[in-house]
């Protein structure tokens, strides 16, 4: 599941983010919870949390099977 994950991120999301100049990255996977952190200009952004709640979250739980939940840690 990590590795699809990072995948994921360096392949799809964080290209999107960039245009921001933003990113994420995978903290750690606990069972079927990853835990991502905010990158860049995603940080201060105070969009962050749609961002990550309505593009993050959803790309990653339909692509990645048995993941259930994504936390955005600090």
């Amino acid at each position: 599941m990590e590795k699809v994950i990072k995948q994921l991120l360096d392949e799809e999301i964080n290209p999107a983010l960039a245009d921001h100049k933003g990113g994420c990255e995978l903290v750690s996977v606990e069972g079927s919870t990853a835990n991502i952190r905010l990158l860049g200009g995603c940080v201060g952004c105070p969009g962050r949390k749609h961002t990550f709640g309505q593009r993050v979250i959803p790309y990653l739980k339909e692509n990645v099977a048995g993941l259930e939940q994504v936390n955005l840690v600090d």
